[in-house]
């Protein structure tokens, strides 16, 4: 894995996103997609 996500699927990007979204502001995340 790099430094921006290489290598990954976008499902398994989207996840890892979420999860550092949250981890930094856990009362706020905006989700523009949904799947």
């Amino acid at each position: 894995m790099g430094e921006l996500g290489e290598g990954l699927s976008g499902g398994k990007n989207k996840r890892i996103f979420i999860a550092k979204a949250l981890y930094r502001r856990p009362g706020m995340l905006f989700v523009d997609e949904t799947t």
